[in-house]
């Protein structure tokens, strides 16, 4: 059993102890995220990244809270914050390439989608992406 409640219980408890874990602060931000508390989430994110700004995966969380509340500007920021840390996450690229998708930027979509498909080319999440928006732009198919 999932119990995310607890979790934040027990991370609130890590932060009183020491307010300098950046982990605990991550963690009990992806708890809430599994609750939908995405705006609180953030904030602990926030504090998570300004005790240790090197660590992509604080990055790439918080980007996915962003784009749970359809923030893709900043969602695409900090997916290009985690991709500047890590360049060899393909799932980032592609959950950046969604945010752009979503604000009718096909092409950068598109470019996300093809790196990565280059990190990893059997990601087949990336590949239905791509296909997606690229029927998006009119690509025309060719069958010869």
């Amino acid at each position: 059993m999932k119990d995310y409640k607890g979790a934040i219980s027990d991370f609130s408890s890590a932060i009183v102890t020491n307010s300098q874990s950046a982990v605990a602060y991550n963690f009990r931000g992806l708890a809430k995220s599994y609750l939908g508390e995405h705006k609180s989430a953030i904030v602990d994110f926030s504090k998570a990244i300004a005790i240790e700004s090197s660590d992509f995966a604080i990055y790439n969380s918080i980007g996915i809270a962003e784009h749970c509340l359809k923030q893709y500007i900043g969602a695409i920021g900090d997916y290009g914050k985690a991709i500047e840390i890590n360049s060899q996450f393909a799932i980032t690229y592609n959950r950046r390439g969604v945010a752009k998708h979503y604000l009718g930027d096909y092409k950068g979509a598109i470019a996300d989608y093809n790196k990565a498909l280059q990190v990893n080319p059997d990601y087949t999440e990336a590949k239905e992406n791509k296909a997606v928006t690229e029927s998006k732009i009119g690509r025309q198919w060719r069958f010869w």
